[in-house]
């Protein structure tokens, strides 16, 4: 157990959240405070459990959908971003961002986060959701994490233990747990190689991805299912495994240009939802809502939310 150091009077209060995300949305935290190391973002923690406070942790606000009511607790953002390179290893605080983790990575001429150029996000985030893309994604580079236990222990975990899959963890099932930092595996690479296959991700995100206010993908890529109804193309016939692209679903359905409030559904990336900065978390939830069920009306499949609630 580590010592509680600091008070209650040292969190800010009635902060408001949107500001604090990608997607712009969200009212205000009763208490607020930016942990800018590993020891401040426990000792809040512990404070919060001492003063029996609510409490939830934000890394860089992306994939959070934060209610208009806000959050009747205490919401600590994760800043403690240092780094140490060891050989192949990188031991690196939650709220490293992560195309600062890919920038230290390539510098030190090591590969394998190369998939994540212009992904926005933190270290911890990417971890709790299994961030990834273009086929990869963080948990295979994670070779362990520690954690902060509800019962205030610190923990390492193994890959094994925090159980990636896609886009999911063991983390989102365990209430209370805090990602402090984590080491990653990496390999001996050629810097000038990295950097041009840096340069096309990126360059495939910009041309891909709406660079407008957004949470990113709302939805997880769809699971096929036998009874799905899925769209043929009598030239080029629909075939897919196990997962169904949501971004195509919805532009299969019409949906892209559909807008609700102040929000629109991306003609770039339909499973983008903007924020015109006009929005609001009720708006977005009936957006959603909406095009879940126009989705399982045309094509007989469930999505599921890639967005964590809060509030």
């Amino acid at each position: 157990m580590y010592l509680i150091v600091m008070n209650i009077t040292d969190f800010k209060t009635d902060v408001k959240l949107a500001p604090y995300t990608s997607i712009g949305v969200g009212g205000p935290a009763d208490y607020f405070y930016e942990a800018k190391t590993a020891d401040e973002l426990k000792d809040a923690v512990l404070t919060a459990k001492e003063k029996n406070i609510p409490y939830i942790i934000f890394g860089g606000g992306t994939n959070v959908l934060v209610s208009d009511d806000g959050f009747r607790g205490l919401v600590i953002v994760a800043r403690n971003n240092n780094y140490e390179i060891n050989g192949e290893n990188i031991d690196a605080g939650a709220g490293i961002v992560l195309g600062v983790l890919l920038g230290v990575s390539v510098k030190a001429g090591l590969q394998g986060l190369e998939w994540s150029a212009g992904l926005p996000g933190s270290l911890g985030g990417a971890i709790y959701g299994n961030a990834g893309t273009f086929g990869k994604s963080i948990g295979q580079f994670i070779e362990e994490v520690t954690v902060l236990e509800p019962s205030g222990d610190i923990r390492k975990y193994t890959p094994d233990e925090c159980g990636f899959r896609y886009r999911q963890s063991n983390f989102q099932n365990m209430p209370g747990t805090v990602i402090i930092s984590a080491k990653l595996k990496l390999q001996q690479g050629n810097v000038e190689r990295l950097k041009e296959e840096i340069k096309k991700n990126a360059l495939w995100r910009a041309q891909n991805h709406p660079p407008y206010k957004s949470c990113g993908c709302v939805f997880r890529n769809a699971t096929f299912t036998k009874e799905a109804r899925l769209p043929q193309d009598e030239n080029e016939p629909v075939q897919w495994f196990d997962k169904v692209p949501v971004g195509w679903l919805i532009d299969q359905a019409g949906l892209k240009g559909k807008k609700l409030g102040g929000f629109t559904v991306s003609d770039v990336h339909g499973n983008f939802l903007i924020n015109d900065g006009t929005g609001t978390a009720e708006q977005l939830e009936q957006l959603i809502s909406e095009i879940k069920k126009d989705i399982k009306d045309k094509f007989n499949l469930d999505l599921e939310e890639e967005v964590r609630r809060v509030g």
